[in-house]
């Protein structure tokens, strides 16, 4: 006489299923907003700090007084620009 008990696991229903794959998504969607979130400033800033500290390098090296204001403002843009392409990413 064999009194082991046979355990047998009922198998998810289709709904069940579809409900845990949609949770899945929703949750990987929540995640890539937060890493945006954190992304966009980063981007602004450092664009905004590396013009600064390349222009003010310029200035002092070469003893002018253009480039700081040229390269804050280029490198501004170029970061502003990163932003809108990461942005038109997302609708993809």
């Amino acid at each position: 006489m064999d009194f082991r008990f046979k355990y047998r696991r009922h198998k998810a229903s289709d709904q069940e299923i579809r409900r845990e794959q949609q949770s899945e998504e929703d949750r990987s969607k929540r995640m890539r907003g937060v890493s945006y979130a954190f992304v966009i400033p980063a981007y602004l800033v450092s664009g905004t700090v590396a013009g600064w500290l390349a222009g003010s390098w310029l200035d002092q090296r070469l003893g002018t007084a253009f480039w700081l204001p040229l390269l804050v403002v280029m490198f501004t843009v170029a970061s502003f620009a990163m932003v809108i392409r990461l942005m038109a990413s997302l609708n993809r």
